[in-house]
């Protein structure tokens, strides 16, 4: 089953802030991780009931290779996955799942 993808405006901020970080750092390792959060959402798409529900509806998947979390909402009426955050593991876990 096709499910549409919608990022939230904070989940794009924290994209964004993170690939910078990592672009700064050695060029080329923000594509890296780019790439990585990319392959992992196509995961998500393909079998999004395939990770594990956490919270609110939430649920985890973790990005290999970098210490990030994609958290996101699944709309079996819509048919739409929602992208929540892409969480860094090294913030407090209080903060993953606030708006």
């Amino acid at each position: 089953m096709t499910y549409g993808l919608k990022y939230s405006a904070k989940a794009q901020a924290e994209f964004i802030k993170a690939f910078n970080y990592y672009e700064d750092q050695t060029i080329g390792l923000g594509e890296r991780f780019g790439d990585c959060i990319d392959q992992k959402i196509i995961k998500i798409i393909n079998n999004p009931y395939a990770y594990p529900g956490k919270r609110a509806g939430l649920r985890e998947c973790w990005a290999k290779d970098f210490p990030f979390l994609i958290v996101y909402s699944i709309s079996e009426k819509s048919k739409l996955i929602t992208i929540a955050s892409i969480f860094h593991t090294s913030r407090n876990p209080r903060k993953k799942y606030r708006k």
